[in-house]
């Protein structure tokens, strides 16, 4: 469900498919469905040791790409689950942090709709809790 509202953004880090790679066709539909996810906060991060995400509720801000024309804003739920019919064409999804505090945070998601196809994203949150590893 697409509603379209004013949203104050918070600007955050987010990752997407490259290029928005569209998931099988749908009858008729168009947008996009993915989730929202955080670092559970590792403070010390190891080469080839990610740190393991986990789903959050969050906001999600739709704008035509390349303008601050806003066109839909959605919830993630508690699962981090979302989805937003959109018209072809090109976009950026900026998630914002549910509770309003400045972290975690997520960096714009930029993709193209195409007809008939629903992009599959994951926008990622930035707990801001993690380091380098200092250990050799």
């Amino acid at each position: 469900m697409a509603l379209v509202l004013p949203a104050v953004l918070l600007a955050g880090c987010a990752v997407a498919d490259p290029g928005g790679a569209p998931a099988a066709p749908t009858a008729g539909g168009a947008g996009v469905r993915g989730t929202a996810t955080v670092d559970v906060g590792c403070p010390v991060l190891d080469a080839g040791s990610p740190c393991p995400r986990v789903p959050l509720r969050a906001r999600i801000v739709v704008f035509r790409a390349g303008s601050d024309h806003q066109v839909a804003v959605t919830e993630a739920g508690e699962d981090g689950r979302f989805m937003i019919d959109l018209e072809p064409g090109g976009y950026e999804l900026r998630g914002e942090n549910a509770t309003g505090r400045p972290v975690p945070q997520a960096t714009p998601v930029n993709l193209v709709i195409r007809p008939g196809r629903y992009a599959e994203i994951e926008i990622r949150f930035d707990s801001g809790i993690r380091g380098a590893s200092t250990a050799q």
